[in-house]
C-alpha cells in the first residue's frame, strides 16, 4: 500500500437505540462518551479504470472480493490503491484521504449498532478539499464544496462492501470501500 493512516479518536457517543424501519438519522450525543464502546472501519479508496489488464493493484482481500461481488456493476478492468486509512470510532469521524495528486478528500463517517453484528452507517460523505489558490475579491464568497458521495446504509461486522463511485473523467473514477472490521480485531 502506498501508504496507511491510522487515525484513532474517540468522539462523542451515540443512543444504541434505532427505529430499523426508519432512514438513518443523526442520533442525539449522549451524557457520558467515555462509556461509548468503539469500533474499527478500514477506508480504501481506488481509482477505477478502463485501460490496463484486469488487475487489483494493492488491495486487500476483502476489497478484491468486494470488487469481484460487483464486477458486472461497474464498467472499470482496473483499480488501483490510491490510499487508505484505519479508524476507530465511537459515533462520527472525518479522515482525509489522498486522491489523484495533488488533490485530497475529506471523510466522515457516522454509525451506531443496530444489533450485535450489524452497523448503521448514517451518514458517509466524502467531500474533495478545497486547494489553495488565488485569493478571492472582497466580497466574493467561495463556492461550496459538494460532497460526491453522501449516502446511508448498514453493514455487518466483518464485511467489506464497495460504498460508491464518482467519476473522474474520460474513463477513471474514484471508488471508495469500506470495511467494519469485526470485533475480536479490535
Amino acid at each position: 500500500m502506498r501508504h496507511l493512516l491510522a487515525v484513532l479518536l474517540l468522539c462523542a457517543g451515540a443512543p444504541l437505540l434505532a427505529d430499523e424501519a426508519a432512514a438513518p438519522a443523526a442520533p442525539p450525543p449522549r451524557a457520558n462518551a467515555s462509556a461509548a464502546p468503539t469500533r474499527l472501519f478500514q477506508l480504501t479508496l481506488l481509482r477505477a479504470s478502463n485501460h490496463g489488464s484486469d488487475e487489483l493493484t494493492g488491495v486487500s482481500e476483502g476489497a478484491k472480493k468486494a470488487i469481484r461481488d460487483i464486477h458486472d456493476f461497474l464498467p472499470f478492468r482496473s483499480y488501483r490503491l490510491l490510499d487508505a486509512a484505519l479508524i476507530r470510532s465511537s459515533d462520527v469521524t472525518k479522515v482525509q484521504l489522498d486522491g489523484v495528486p495533488p488533490q485530497r478528500y475529506d471523510v466522515m463517517l457516522g454509525f451506531r449498532a443496530a444489533g450485535e453484528t450489524k452497523l448503521s452507517i448514517w451518514t458517509f460523505t466524502v467531500t474533495p478539499v478545497r486547494r489553495g489558490g488565488t485569493p478571492l475579491p472582497a466580497g466574493v464568497a467561495p463556492s461550496a464544496e459538494r460532497a460526491i458521495i453522501d449516502t446511508s446504509f448498514t453493514i455487518d461486522a466483518g464485511e467489506t462492501i464497495v460504498v460508491g463511485s464518482s467519476k473522474l473523467g474520460g474513463d477513471e473514477a474514484l471508488v471508495i470501500l469500506l470495511t467494519a472490521l469485526p470485533k475480536s480485531i479490535h
